[in-house]
């Protein structure tokens, strides 16, 4: 009936929004890594909210692209470390 339907959708939305602060709460958690240096993390949890899933997307391909530059810094300082001065870096940045 009409009160059985309105209790789903009531639990449905709780569920969502567990499920939102949830991923929220490790979002923070993964900011605090990242702003320690720690870039070995992504974010996991999924959310219910279209919004929070785009936002967790973003930073995890954002935090992907910073550990790669990373990485590609540390090789070639290794290199010149070893007095092999031949390697460039070369990085893809849009905008200013």
């Amino acid at each position: 009936d009409m009160a059985d339907m309105i209790n789903e959708n009531v639990k449905k939305i709780q569920q969502d929004i567990q499920k939102d602060i949830k991923t929220v709460e490790e979002i923070r958690e993964f900011s605090d890594k990242m702003a320690s240096g720690d870039f070995s993390k992504s974010i996991t949890q999924t959310p219910a909210n279209p919004q929070i899933e785009e936002l967790r997307e973003t930073l995890n391909d954002f935090v992907k692209n910073i550990k790669k530059a990373f990485d590609a810094i540390l090789e070639i300082l290794d290199e010149y470390k070893k007095e092999d001065y031949s390697r460039r870096l070369k990085l893809e940045a849009k905008g200013e």
